[in-house]
């Protein structure tokens, strides 16, 4: 047997019984050896493992489901060992010649030969008086006893463990109470597995599930429920049977609310310390079970019975108690029902909230900025996209100003990205502040993007120089700063493009001037009057329908001073390419309507366009894809993520090839 393990012994296939041994150092535990018809078969198992003469140690945990006799066989077997129990009286009467210790006689902690301990724990009526439960500090283990106990067959399904878990603790344990008493006293220690007397192993994957479906789980199994039984004939206790709903009632009630159902002379209350009772009654049987539930009705309404139906009808279920005559009243069972259907309804519209809320705030953080938590550019497009379906009023136009701090790539090197997001969040602050009536965003690079919803060209002119002033003399940041500033009007854009390509040439011409503003030596912006280099080298097509990688490319060719214009589909690109003049163009493979394989057939068979430098960027780039691409004279297979540099150089070569054809 290995050194610090712990082994399961299955006595019995059709009860599940199970002892277990443990090996610490040179010393091996068993732990509840059983009942007399398992020994065989204990003995046979144990050999398998050890022999039985290296075991040093018996644990046994109740006189329910182990036996003297079994201690005794194992003695004549040759078996010396020091046995730890509840009590010892028991077993030095039965003349077993071991070392025999209560679990009181150490002060609950048995220390092996090596310093390994045992820890102990009284669980007293669990399932007898003289109960305990062992757990094991250094392997984190409970050998529960019955807790935890359960039908093996079930361990491979969650649900059914839990519910074979609570069916057997019903059987086994007075009530609920005692299961939570038992949890409480090892609730200080962590637990990785438990070893109960019935089942197989429960591991931490599913404990915590299980142990929080039996914490929750409520019953009650009263002996005074059923005081005789001659023939067919059944006589109840229905004063015991009171003080169980009175028990219920005191969990969501103070006892004074409850005692307002009680008034008369008929069923009287009592209480001692925080147990509320059933004192005396002038009514026996099942008159006073029937008065009690009038009362608590006439009172409290269906609310109350609503809540004790369930136990009610358990009892009923269980015991064959009559139900009180007001549960088969047609008209308290509509209120019942009502009431629980309202319960019901109102769960689901709470429950229901909580999902839009949660949604709601998911979305949120989606659309935000982590850094600056200002809404992203995925926001802005789609803020514009509303926009843009409306139409100004007045002479008006919409305008972006891009803007970016030209230190900022030089406070992450020096200072590091702490500093660097900080400058970001301290130049929203000035731009917020820089003027009404706009809206900051953050672009999905470094740059900021404002947008003034009803401007011209001179007012959004006025508010690039605003916020040149103000980021150039604030003392936000950790050194003076200045910036760059791209504008952008939506009457420099043509009107007949879509929504869609509006928005993207916006942005195309904003980051363009950016770019040109940093290449002038940043602190200045630049606008469609004093644009005057040339923006662009060339003009590429590109066919995604994925806004990430757009908005990749985008970034990527407009700090390139290419044009970058974008088809979501087959039919934008078909019209993009009647329209303009095209150097490069670039397409996944995969597009909802047709793909980009499809695309390039036309693209051959059209002899104005059939020169144009083709290149395929996708996830997948295997010996299918190759062939087919060569196949239709593709120029080159590019697998994402896109390399910057790579693909500026293939467009700058592919373009110089596009001039030579005209």
């Amino acid at each position: 047997m290995r050194e610090n393990t712990i082994l399961r012994i299955n006595l019995s296939d059709r009860e599940h019984f199970s002892a277990y041994l443990f090996k610490s150092g040179d010393d091996i535990v068993l732990i509840d050896p059983g009942a007399p018809a398992f020994v065989k078969r204990l003995l046979k198992q144990i050999e398998t493992h050890t022999p039985l003469t290296s075991i040093t140690h018996v644990l046994v945990q109740n006189m329910i489901f182990n036996d003297l006799s079994v201690l005794k066989q194992l003695e004549s077997e040759g078996l010396r060992a020091t046995l730890i129990t509840y009590a010892t009286e028991s077993i030095e009467s039965a003349g077993i010649e071991w070392p025999v210790y209560g679990i009181a006689d150490f002060n609950y902690v048995w220390t092996l030969s090596n310093g390994e301990s045992l820890m102990f724990y009284e669980s007293s009526f669990v399932p007898c008086a003289h109960s305990f439960m062992t757990y094991i500090p250094s392997k984190h283990a409970l050998f529960s006893g019955v807790l935890f106990s359960h039908n093996p067959r079930y361990n491979d399904n969650l649900e059914a463990l839990s519910k074979s878990v609570k069916r057997t603790h019903e059987t086994l344990i007075p009530s609920s109470e005692f299961v939570v008493a038992m949890l409480k006293k090892v609730a200080e220690h962590p637990l990785k597995r438990v070893y109960p007397i019935k089942g197989d192993v429960i591991d931490d994957d599913w404990l915590d599930t299980v142990r929080e479906h039996v914490i929750k789980h409520d019953f009650y199994n009263a002996s005074e429920v059923l005081l005789a039984k001659q023939s067919q004939r059944r006589r109840f206790n229905y004063i015991g049977l009171s003080n169980l709903m009175l028990k219920q009632l005191h969990k969501h009630f103070d006892a004074e609310t409850i005692k307002e159902a009680f008034t008369d002379d008929t069923i009287i209350l009592k209480q001692n310390e925080s147990i509320l009772e059933v004192n005396q009654s002038s009514l026996e049987g099942y008159k006073l079970w029937n008065r009690f539930f009038d009362n608590i009705y006439h009172t409290h309404g269906v609310n109350w019975l609503a809540l004790l139906e369930p136990l009610v009808r358990k009892y009923a279920r269980m015991y064959n108690v009559r139900l009180p005559k007001i549960y088969r009243s047609q008209i308290v069972k509509q209120q019942i029902q009502s009431h629980t259907h309202k319960e019901q309804s109102d769960a689901l519209k709470t429950e229901l909230e909580n999902v839009n809320r949660k949604l709601k705030s998911t979305i949120d953080q989606l659309l935000r900025d982590p850094v600056t938590d200002i809404y992203n550019e995925t926001f802005m497009r789609q803020h514009l996209r509303n926009e843009l379906t409306h139409a100004l009023q007045t002479e008006n136009t919409r305008g972006l100003l891009f803007i970016e701090i030209d230190q900022l790539s030089d406070f992450n090197q020096r200072y590091g990205k702490t500093t660097g997001d900080e400058s970001l969040r301290n130049a929203v602050y000035e731009i917020e502040h820089a003027g009404q009536d706009h809206l900051v965003f953050k672009q999905h690079g470094p740059a900021l993007i404002v947008y003034d919803p009803a401007c011209s060209q001179a007012s959004l002119r006025d508010r690039a120089e605003t916020i040149l002033e103000r980021t150039e003399n604030s003392t936000l940041f950790v050194e003076p700063i200045t910036v760059s500033i791209g504008v952008v009007t939506l009457k420099e854009i043509d009107a007949d493009l879509t929504i869609e390509g509006k928005i993207n040439r916006m942005v195309d011409y904003g980051l363009m001037r950016l770019m040109l503003a940093k290449r002038r030596g940043g602190g200045q912006y630049i606008d469609a009057s004093n644009a005057t280099d040339s923006l662009y080298k060339g003009s590429v097509l590109i066919i995604d329908e994925d806004e990430i990688n757009q908005n990749l490319l985008l970034n990527i060719l407009s700090r390139a001073s290419f044009d970058a214009v974008i088809a979501n589909d087959i039919y934008e690109a078909y019209d993009i390419l009647s329209t303009h003049r095209i150097d490069v163009i670039i397409s996944e493979i995969n597009l909802s309507k047709l793909d980009g394989y499809q695309f390039k057939t036309w693209v051959n068979n059209h002899p104005a366009f059939r020169h144009i430098p083709f290149i395929i960027a996708s996830h997948h780039k295997n010996r299918d894809v190759i062939r087919r691409s060569n196949q239709l004279g593709v120029d080159i297979v590019l697998k994402k993520p896109i390399i910057p540099e790579e693909i500026i150089g293939l467009i700058e070569r592919y373009r110089q090839r596009r001039i030579h054809y005209g």
